[in-house]
């Protein structure tokens, strides 16, 4: 099945498009055995036990923070309860569950009592202000979003030029090299930036609806 809004493939069991977030129109018998569904979990919230909810998690899966149901790792919307994964502070309730338990926990708690795994509780940064220091000021961005080491790098790479302007036989060809390398590397983060590739140093992807810095 495909999304009627964004055409992403969609699982026959989704209520919500894990790409854009599109809710699903189902036929009725499937939404009435969801709503059954979505009355179960409700009544399951609070502190649950490990016996309760099993940690299932995997490298490739983790629990939605909002419904607890397991979603791939690399979706940023979860497909049954249609919430953004990398807002976790945004809502209301009090308690959220553990990404890799699924118990329920505190909302601002940085640490699950339940299995001790630490709980991402970053905001996504703005993809335009990461592209406004990309533009101005060359590695801005990476410092940005928490890639310091490949920013001094990157840095290194661009003060080559100085040094490849100069008569310097051999060092000047390799500094020469190196800017290039810069330019490529630039223009390729600036064309992921603007199209929601480039990821900060915990893997969130930026995002366009978030408040600015």
């Amino acid at each position: 099945m495909l999304c009627s809004n964004c055409g992403a493939k969609i699982k026959e069991d989704n209520r919500f498009c894990a790409n854009c977030g599109n809710e699903i129109n189902l036929p009725n018998d499937t939404v009435t055995q969801d709503e059954t569904l979505d009355t179960e979990r409700e009544q399951s919230k609070g502190f649950q036990t490990m016996t309760q909810r099993p940690n299932a998690v995997s490298s490739t899966k983790r629990h939605c923070f909002s419904c607890g149901d397991l979603i791939q790792t690399d979706i940023d919307i979860c497909p049954f309860c249609g919430v953004d994964q990398n807002r976790r502070s945004s809502t209301t309730s009090m308690n959220v569950h553990c990404f890799s338990c699924g118990n329920s926990i505190k909302k601002e708690a940085s640490v699950c009592p339940s299995c001790g795994v630490y709980q991402d509780v970053a905001e996504p940064k703005n993809w335009l202000t990461a592209l406004l220091l990309a533009i101005f000021l060359g590695v801005g961005h990476r410092f940005y979003v928490g890639k310091t080491g490949t920013a001094v790098i990157m840095m290194l790479c661009f003060l080559a030029w100085p040094i490849a302007s100069l008569d310097l036989g051999g060092l000047s060809g390799v500094c020469s090299l190196l800017f290039v390398a810069f330019v490529i590397w630039w223009i390729r983060d600036i064309y992921d930036i603007c199209t929601l590739k480039f990821k900060d140093a915990n893997g969130k992807s930026l995002k366009k609806n978030n408040i600015l810095l």
